[in-house]
């Protein structure tokens, strides 16, 4: 079988050698396909034009765009993010390898996913994507189109199923398209989870391991930050970090000791928000769009004080009848209540729609918390 691999990401400071040697995971996969008797073509993202053949694996480097070109494609909240003319190139060396089964590594660049998957529809090949981190974006209209590039993907691959569940929610993703696939990069091997747990001694749901030292070159301040907002959804979940060398401790002790101390900040929140304002593309994005006549400042009036909710906190979850989730929100706060992020003890009313999730069954174990139909809610809020 023909199968070709393609990966747009590229570091746009790498040179050719040491993009060769980065991203592992992929030649990993190339390797064992060719391996089994594949025909394999890796179709790698890079600055230039190049192939060469390792292993038996032809690796096609193709020009497309450095990543961050793809956040709003020159236009007013990407607009343009859906052209996928600057990908001409990767479709170019699809038509040369003519594979019968493709495989994209990664979900969260747009275009080249639309790319892609137009390509296998028009010409009935199979699609595999795999998952290497992120979520769906959060505009309505890109998450559409985000879903019609995966409705032609045969299966989508995740390291495990807490992975997919925001692609899923969203509707982004079928979830009979999920399948459950160790990184091909890792070492680790699946195995019984208690049986692992009793081994190693850990605790959580789930259980995050970040293996590295905490040095600059590793980055632990990104792992913690990320876990931070992690912990946000998953509240029960752990992290552990093992590392070899300390080099970076004094650091990961202070910042998080001064993002706790902003007022009415928590370290899940502050994580956050120090992650986004220190990523360039971010800061560029707000740029771009300031610049475009978008007003950035909040125009959400703050809880009413005194109301009939005052000191109340209210979780919505599953799809409601008669109120879009912003307007029952919005009666929570002008009555006083507040509006809270997940499932625990600090929780009072959780108001279930159709198709509640894990966030009733969690709750159903916390008996402080009272679940609520939209009509008891209403009937609540007499609204």
């Amino acid at each position: 079988m023909r199968i070709s691999i393609v990966n747009p990401f590229y570091d746009a400071s790498e040179t050719f050698l040491e993009a060769k040697g980065h991203y592992r995971h992929v030649e990993n996969l190339a390797t064992a396909l060719a391996a089994r008797g594949h025909d394999v073509t890796v179709i790698q993202g890079f600055q230039e034009d190049r192939t060469e053949k390792r292993n038996t694996v032809c690796y096609r480097y193709v020009r497309v765009p450095h990543r961050s070109a793809f956040r709003l494609g020159g236009g007013l909240l990407g607009i343009d993010i859906l052209s996928t003319t600057n990908l001409r190139s990767v479709i170019a060396a699809l038509d040369e390898a003519r594979p019968d089964a493709v495989h994209m590594n990664g979900m969260t660049l747009l275009q080249p996913l639309i790319a892609v998957s137009q390509w296998c529809s028009r010409n009935e090949n199979p699609l595999t994507v795999s998952h290497h981190g992120g979520v769906p974006r959060r505009l309505p209209w890109l998450q559409a189109a985000h879903g019609r590039a995966l409705a032609n993907c045969a299966a989508a691959l995740f390291a495990t199923e807490a992975h997919a569940e925001a692609w899923i929610s969203t509707g982004v993703l079928a979830n009979e398209k999920v399948v459950r696939c160790m990184e091909v990069s890792s070492k680790f091997k699946l195995a019984d989870r208690a049986g692992a747990r009793n081994r190693t001694g850990m605790r959580g749901d789930p259980v995050f391991v970040w293996n590295a030292r905490l040095h600059e070159d590793k980055d632990p301040l990104t792992a913690i930050k990320g876990f931070s907002a992690i912990r946000d959804r998953w509240h029960d979940a752990r992290l552990y970090m093992i590392f070899l060398s300390a080099e970076m401790l004094s650091e990961v002790r202070q910042s998080l000791e001064d993002l706790q101390n902003l007022e009415d900040i928590g370290p899940k929140v502050a994580g956050s928000i120090y992650q986004f304002f220190h990523n360039k593309d971010n800061l560029h994005m707000l740029e771009e769009l300031e610049k475009a006549g978008v007003n950035l400042k909040s125009s959400k009036s703050r809880t009413t004080s005194g109301g009939n909710l005052a000191g109340q906190t209210f979780l919505f979850t599953g799809t409601l009848a008669k109120l879009k989730r912003s307007e029952a929100e919005g009666i929570v706060e002008q009555q006083g209540g507040t509006i809270v992020s997940g499932v625990s003890s600090k929780l009072h009313y959780l108001v279930v729609g159709e198709d509640a999730g894990s966030k009733l069954e969690k709750a159903k174990k916390i008996t402080s918390i009272r679940i609520l139909t939209e009509e008891e809610f209403l009937q609540l809020t007499k609204k």
